[in-house]
């Protein structure tokens, strides 16, 4: 009995460890059976990136043969990332550039605009200067037949009328935001009553009114000066407006806005017709200079032989000045000199002759204040001084009589 108590004891100690043992092999049987589930997963899953892993080398080796590995796929996911980032940088730069040249080629349309507009003001004032030029042609030509008051009388009334144009363009120019420039030269007119006049003419029965008009400056001298620095001027912005034309034709844009191909051609016709204009002006100018040439020297050889004197104007940075001659002067150096004020008077300059002249200086022109008596007071002391009979027996006298 105790040899079976043992034993049975024993049997009861294994099989609480059979028991044992039995609980962990069905732990390990558990888990290795969600093992197994796993891997048919892991499995599944290793076929279809098997799959892909294949259509993606066949698809890299379509593209690149040198797309064997993942380190090369890589590398050249990176250049490409770089030449993106280089592409992008371009792109801005590209659109910076695209707007400035938009800007320049409004900035150019505007000054375009503006350019046309200043040309189509200086034709004008060129059709302008000829009319006037084709009105002083008239008046020379007609001279003869004309009274000469009624001539200087409607070369005013001209005058102003330029005048009164040259001040609505400089206007115009001032309003458009443009430096202010002066297009005309101030004609300053002086007017006085003439005494001597009307004492002159007292003797035809009626009492006629007389103006002195003293003209500061030469009205043909003035407009030709003008004409030639506005003619200057257009053919400087002439050769602009030709430069800008070949850049852009050049830079082939043909974005141009609707205004700019009108203004373009009219660029490239317009300077043609002006060239044949200027040329037509420079004609009439040349006939105009040569009858006021003509007519300018017979003025003063008339001047000249009805008053003695020759006058000469000379002109310096300070003043201009009125130099005379006397035909009885005993020296080709006795000369007289008158400066030309602001306001229109004249004022007798001091040199050696003058200084010589001393009692009639003092007796008509300090106390009487009379230039014109100074003048016939001189012309007959130095007639009285003159041996006219020896003279008339070697030469022949200019003046004739009818």
């Amino acid at each position: 009995l105790r040899k079976e108590n043992k034993k049975l004891r024993e049997d009861r100690l294994n099989v609480s460890l059979y028991r044992e043992q039995l609980r962990v092999l069905e732990d390990v049987e558990k888990s290795a059976n969600k093992a197994m589930e796993r891997c048919a997963d892991l499995e599944f899953d290793l076929n279809i990136s098997q799959q892909l892993n294949l259509e993606w080398e066949r698809t890299l080796r379509e593209l690149d043969p040198a797309l064997d590995s993942p380190e090369s796929v890589v590398k050249r996911l990176r250049k490409l990332q770089d030449s993106e980032l280089c592409l992008l940088e371009q792109n801005s730069q590209l659109k910076t550039e695209l707007a400035v040249l938009q800007n320049g080629i409004r900035l150019e349309g505007k000054e375009d605009s503006k350019s046309l507009k200043r040309l189509e003001r200086r034709l004008r004032l060129v059709c302008k200067e000829r009319d006037s030029y084709k009105a002083v042609l008239d008046s020379y030509e007609s001279d003869m037949t004309i009274n000469p008051a009624s001539i200087h009388t409607r070369r005013i009334a001209q005058l102003e009328a330029a005048l009164s144009e040259y001040r609505a363009i400089d206007s115009e120019l001032c309003s458009d935001g443009r430096p202010n420039r002066s297009t005309s030269n101030s004609v300053e007119v002086q007017t006085e009553p003439s005494a001597q006049g009307d004492s002159g003419t007292s003797d035809d029965g009626g009492a006629v009114s007389c103006r002195i008009i003293h003209f500061k400056h030469n009205p043909l001298d003035t407009a030709h000066a003008a004409w030639v620095a506005e003619l200057k001027e257009i053919e400087k912005e002439n050769k602009l407006l030709r430069a800008k034309v070949k850049v852009l034709e050049e830079k082939g844009d043909s974005t141009n806005q609707p205004g700019e191909t009108t203004l373009l051609e009219f660029v490239r016709d317009d300077p043609r017709k002006l060239r044949a204009e200027l040329e037509a002006a420079n004609k009439r100018e040349e006939k105009i200079l040569a009858a006021f040439k003509k007519t300018s020297k017979e003025f003063r050889q008339a001047v000249y032989c009805l008053t003695g004197y020759r006058i000469d104007m000379k002109s310096s940075a300070k003043a201009n000045c009125c130099v005379l001659r006397h035909m009885y002067a005993e020296s080709a150096d006795d000369q007289l000199e008158f400066e030309i004020g602001d306001n229109g008077f004249l004022h007798l300059l001091g040199n050696n002759y003058s200084l010589r002249l001393g009692s009639l200086t003092s007796d008509y022109l300090e106390k009487m204040d009379s230039i014109p008596a100074f003048l016939a007071a001189l012309t007959l002391q130095l007639f009285s001084s003159q041996t006219m009979v020896i003279q008339s027996a070697e030469q022949p006298s200019m003046f004739t009589t009818d």
